[in-house]
């Protein structure tokens, strides 16, 4: 028996103690605050622990004896030594198990036996899901007359007994020979519920519902002959005859291929009945969850065992592998690799990189990297090169070497006609990450995987249904938050999946994916770092604009230098390695060889397509040709559906083209599935999936553009036409899905500009949904420009509603000129629309002011953000509103103009004042909330009517710089703290990453710079993780500066350069940074460069009529003399045009105080090199008490170095 809790006993802790949950990843839950929390300590995550307990939760009633455990966990070690390791991995899992308990031993050693508690102490999913489902299967419904209320019940109770089952059994322990049993025990279990499930749900004329049950089981194990059985017949019935005949096919050849069998006679018969159209035999599938096997047996892969109640005369009808059958990329390889010894043994390396980068991790030795690390191991490469050279080859080499070494693969193509779809590129990497053992249920909190279901929508009712399901923020999210809740959710999840064994994720034709796919690999780069997991993609860049730089290519770069990505460019291949290729292709005779040589140009794909090609008639001379020699040898009718499958694009369902085949008449689904076979025997197209989930695929883009490119203009618009209205029908009720896909055949097809304009407006309400914005940017416009060409005067105000979206998406990417643009055109039309709520419109209309006023602030047109405030607040006096946030929105653009001028007082009152109006209770009538359920997210004015609460962080985070500038460090920090708690409760990351930012620099004037250090040190972690460039571009700014104060020149001077490479759009920065690096360079003797410094400062600062930046370049300039004076010594010139520049900053007024102090030192500097002592030591006396007062103790320190040359 095992240890039970004593019933009427006193317990000091709730029961159960812990929850274990081993189907899906292995993990802890212990209670805290009435929740249940993973347990995340140091001697849960120690592997002998692991192991030990997932032993006893596969021995019988959970005990074991000790000499059993030592023999399986510690096989090779002698026995003193095992001892010692169990003992001490005794000591570790009985303390994690009774951290919230004195009184229980839920772990004990009695009589040389090592027990477990029961479930009453100690809950196990895989003790209650084996419980229920053996007690639910040993009944039954009646045999006849089943009433519906019967039905149901059974439904329900068999539902709850599945959401139990959250994956395979302890997956992290692999192949271990004592899990295989109950693992495999569970699964038929499993098995079976699902099967009834699917039972039931036919029962209910529900064939979809069952038909997707069957998928999900034929997706878990491809294998599972009952599952493609019962698939059969259910796909036969509702005259589905082509998917049921290709589901047999593919189930047979994945057979084939993981098992060397073939289906039983049974299966066969079934599939010949459906073949041939004749009546299909009684189908009754029986169960197997209660046949019993050995160990031996259970841990055979054998499809040879005998189920003699499930056919008596045959070899068994299910068999589950110890894992899922390993991904084929789906191209048939043709000919070996040659020439790319280089590459693949550079690709070998990384993995292995990756690999111990993993242990690692998995020890908890893995430290992390400093900031910008330069030996950073990066974990993305891209194989770049033309078509044709290999690149996905390669790719596919290392995909199958990586395989036998235990890692997963996923695969995604991408092809140019699926370019729009917002992360296209990653749906399907994650769909199949989460169908893997270890995906769905490796997250126990559906708080993290709840933001993929705007990617997923069938992850809805999981994470509406599961146990440790967490509310829903009641506050509305920023763009940036959603975006970085999405992006946290797909890395917790590849990490999770990672943690069982090392990831592949191979990404084809990476450069046909859309911006915001680019932008979350670069985040996965960086964020996965230490986790095993490799992105190895594939680039033709001769598809991307080099001028002005493609999106991809500015991400390559940027990632180039956080040392992220590693780069192979494939050269074609030599005279001699083409002829070794075509040699081994086919023998050729000498001639035919040179020939090839010749017109191959060192292009492997073409080489080997001449080779195949090589026969009488003469050799083809150029690659269309090769292709056009390749159709030609298809049957008619298959290159005519070849034809229209270009159309679509690289990969199709069988579903969209059979409706392409015909708009009239029914067609003949085998005959379509024949002529897709010939395609597929011709090596020109492949075909993967499982069930009805099966999905056919092009062997190459070229194929492709090749086909497409030799249909009639007429012909391909009509193809085009019939294509938007197939996925139009096809996706009935979820257009908005391929909403993108759908707008652009009918772009292509000429079709009404109104029809475009609905779908295009479909595809960008998508691509905002899931902060896809420069996919949301695009279709927007597209949106916008065919409703213009409709010409509808009814559509302004839609229009209007479009252009307000589009101006949201162009300012979150940073395009502040444009979404300047943009917003005086929502303006103008909202001027000539009626409205009857004037008052609410006046406020619209203000916060579009405001957004032109901060657009113009941005890109240094300061006068027009000034004018756009003041008409601003004309709008809102005219109809009479006194308050609200437009009136916040326009005091908190009035203070940072007033900042920008050095108007610091005027700053501070009129910050005060948007800040007071935030407080106020406000009326939100008519306001839209982007927590009503609406799939078409608020765009920034609506979420500011709607009560923004993260504003008033932003409002007193300006408040703090302003205080600096004041030189009042404590009022500062006061404002910093209250920002910091407005951002930390409401989860704003970014925001939370600049005042970590801002507090670094404040200790760095306080001259307390281990303290700063630590501040840069959060700011930067934060700030790498959410991908925020110009903050990173600021910690770099804020490192030199660190560097300069501690002494070391040459570092401030590289990082204060890494700044000014980062920065991209604030001039104000520009000129700081290069007035910083002046004073830096000028240490460095390098007197040149330090003047092209401080022109730019100059420069930039009067362009932007900055009274901070302009005295800060004059007073720079004034030091840079006194520096040279000093060096030089007897250039009295020198300080004379020092003081010049020094007083001339002082004459411009409200300077800021870190500025003033900088300047006053140096004028005290030139007293004592001009000999004057006392009226030195005066002056710096001065400044010592003014810095003090301000706290900017890196002044006061200067000073009192100066102060003892003079006292000497």
């Amino acid at each position: 028996m095992s240890l039970k809790s004593t019933s009427g006993s006193s317990s000091d802790a709730e029961l159960p103690l812990v929850r274990v949950v081993s189907l899906g990843p292995f993990c802890m839950l212990r209670r805290q605050d009435q929740q249940w929390k993973i347990v995340t300590e140091a001697g849960w995550k120690q592997r002998a622990v692991r192991s030990l307990l997932a032993y006893l939760l596969c021995c019988p009633e959970r005990r074991a004896s000790l000499s059993q455990v030592k023999a399986a966990l510690w096989p090779k070690l002698d026995e003193e030594s095992a001892t010692h390791h169990l003992n001490k991995a005794i000591r570790s899992l009985g303390k994690v198990l009774s951290r919230s308990t004195i009184t229980l031993q839920p772990l004990q050693v009695i009589n040389e036996e090592l027990l477990l508690a029961d479930q009453q102490v100690i809950f196990v999913d895989a003790d209650e899901f084996e419980a229920q489902a053996e007690l639910l299967l040993l009944s039954s419904l009646p045999g006849e007359a089943v009433t519906t209320d019967q039905l149901q019940q059974r439904e329900q109770a068999l539902q709850a007994v599945d959401a139990l089952y959250g994956g395979n059994f302890l997956p992290e322990e692999h192949d271990v020979a004592w899990v295989l049993p109950r693992r495999h025990s569970l699964r038929y279990l499993w098995s079976d519920i699902v099967l009834e499930l699917a039972e039931i749900a036919l029962l209910q004329q529900a064939p979809t519902r069952a038909i997707a049950l069957l998928d999900r089981l034929l997706s878990s194990d491809p294998t599972n002959e009952l599952a493609v059985q019962q698939l059969l017949v259910v796909l036969a019935t509702q005259k589905r005859r082509g998917e049921a005949l290709r589901a047999y096919k593919q189930f047979a050849k994945v057979l084939q291929r993981t098992q060397d069998l073939k289906p039983t006679n049974q299966t066969r018969e079934l599939y010949e009945c459906v073949h041939q159209g004749l009546p299909l035999p009684v189908f009754s599938p029986k169960r197997t969850s209660h046949v019993v096997f050995s160990e031996k047996e259970s841990t055979s892969h054998s499809h040879s065992r005998v189920l003699s109640e499930i056919a008596p005369s045959d070899h068994a009808l299910i068999s589950f592998p110890r894992s899922l059958p390993a991904e084929i990329t789906g191209r048939v390889h043709l000919g070996p690799l040659v020439g790319r010894e280089q590459e693949l043994a550079a690709l070998r390396k990384m993995v292995i990189d990756v690999e111990e980068q993993g242990r690692l991790l998995a020890v908890g030795t893995h430290e992390k990297i400093a900031p910008l690390e330069t030996q950073r191991r990066p974990q993305c490469v891209m194989v770049v090169g033309d078509a044709g050279m290999g690149k996905t080859r390669l790719a596919e080499e290392m995909s199958l070497e990586a395989r036998e070494r235990g890692w997963g693969v996923i695969v995604s193509r991408l092809y140019m006609q699926e370019s729009g779809v917002p992360y296209r590129l990653w749906t399907e990497v994650l769909r199949k990450s989460l169908e893997s053992d270890s995906g769905l249920f490796s997250i126990s909190d559906p708080a993290l995987l709840q933001p993929l279901v705007a990617l997923l929508p069938e992850l809805r009712e999981y994470t509406s249904q599961h146990l440790f399901a967490q509310p829903l923020p009641t506050y509305i999210l920023t763009p940036d938050q959603e975006q970085l809740r999405l992006w946290e959710a797909i890395a917790n999840l590849l990490k999770a999946v990672s943690e069982q064994s090392p990831l592949l994720i191979l990404l084809d034709d990476i450069q046909w994916a859309d911006n915001s796919s680019h932008e979350l690999l670069g985040y996965l780069a960086r964020h996965l770092h230490g986790y095993p997991v490799l992105f190895l993609c594939t680039l033709r860049d001769t598809e991307l604009t080099k001028h002005p730089p493609h999106p991809l290519l500015k991400l390559i770069y940027h990632m180039q230098r956080e040392h992220t990505i590693q780069s192979l460019r494939l050269e074609p291949l030599s005279s001699e390695q083409i002829a070794l290729l075509v040699s081994r292709v086919s023998p050729l005779p000498e001639a035919t060889i040179k020939h090839i040589q010749d017109y191959a140009a060192g292009n492997p794909m073409f080489a080997e397509e001449f080779a195949r090609l090589g026969t009488p008639g003469g050799m083809p001379k150029t690659i269309a040709d090769v292709l056009k020699r390749r159709i030609n040898k298809l049957s008619a009718e298959c290159q005519k559906l070849l034809e229209k499958a270009s159309v679509l694009g690289g990969s199709f369902e069988l579903p969209v083209i059979c409706s392409m085949e015909t708009e009239h008449e029914q067609v003949d689904e085998e005959e379509v599935q024949d002529l897709l076979d010939e395609a597929i025997q011709a090596s020109l197209m492949t075909d993967e999936g499982t069930g009805t989930r099966i999905t056919y695929r092009f062997g190459h883009p070229l194929l492709v553009s090749h086909l497409y490119e030799n249909i009639s203009a007429f012909r391909r618009a009509r193809l085009h036409q019939r294509a938007a209205d197939v996925l139009h029908v096809v996706h009935q009720g979820r257009e908005e899905e391929v909403a993108a896909t759908i707008a652009n055949h009918l772009i292509k097809a000429g079709a009404d500009p109104k029809t475009i304009a609905h779908y295009a407006e479909l595809a960008g309400n998508r691509a905002y949904s899931v902060f896809a914005f420069p996919e949301a940017q695009d279709q927007y416009r597209l949106a916008v420009e065919y409703l213009d060409k409709a010409d509808v005067s009814s559509e302004q105000a839609h229009i209007a509603a479009l252009l307000e979206r589009l101006a949201a998406c162009t300012m979150i990417r940073g395009h502040f000129a444009d979404g300047r643009k943009l917003y005086e055109r929502v303006l103008d039309l909202r001027r000539r629309l009626p409205t009857v709520r004037p008052q609410y419109e006046a406020q619209v209309q203000a916060l579009l002011w405001a957004e032109i006023g901060l657009a113009s602030r941005y890109i240094g047109d300061i006068q027009s953000a000034r004018e756009a405030c003041e008409k601003g607040e004309q709008v809102l006096l005219a109809s009479e509103v006194s308050g609200g946030p437009s009136w916040a929105r326009l005091y908190y653009l009035r203070s940072n103009l007033s900042k920008q001028a050095g108007l610091y007082d005027e700053a501070l009152q009129m910050a005060q004042l948007a800040l007071n109006l935030l407080e106020q209770p406000q009326d939100r009538t008519g306001v839209v909330d982007d927590r009503s359920g609406s799939t078409i997210r608020a765009t920034p004015i609506q979420q500011m009517l709607a009560g923004d609460p993260i504003h008033s962080g932003r409002i007193h985070r300006l408040m703090g710089t302003i205080a600096h500038s004041l030189g009042q460090l404590s009022m500062m920090l006061t404002h910093q703290k209250l920002a910091l708690a407005v951002f930390e409760r409401y989860g704003e990351q970014r925001q939370i990453a600049h005042l970590s930012c801002d507090m670094g620099y404040i200790l760095l004037k306080k001259a307390e710079y281990e303290q700063a250090q630590q501040a840069l040190q959060r700011s930067y972690t934060l700030a790498e993780s959410i991908g925020d460039g110009p903050l990173l571009a600021l910690l770099c700014s804020n490192w030199g500066e660190l560097a300069a104060a501690r002494g070391d020149y040459p570092e401030a001077a590289r990082w204060y350069r890494r700044a000014l490479e980062m920065n991209e759009e604030d001039r104000e920065y520009i000129s700081l940074w290069n007035a910083n690096l002046a004073l830096v360079l000028q240490r460095l003797g390098q007197t040149q460069d330090a003047a092209r410094c401080i022109r730019t400062a100059w420069k930039v600062g009067r362009d932007l009529d900055s009274v901070p930046c302009v005295s800060r370049a004059l007073v720079t300039l004034g030091m840079v003399r006194v520096m040279r004076a000093a060096a030089l010594k007897g250039r009295p010139h020198l300080l004379e045009r020092a003081r010049a520049n020094i007083k001339r900053a002082f004459q411009l007024g409200n300077i800021e105080p870190d500025i003033r102090l900088r300047g006053a030192l140096s004028l005290a500097q030139c007293s004592l090199l001009e000999g004057k002592i006392e009226e030195a030591r005066i002056a710096l006396l001065q400044v010592i008490a003014d810095a003090q007062q301000h706290e900017m103790m890196q002044v006061v320190a200067s000073a009192q170095q100066l102060l003892e040359q003079v006292t000497e």
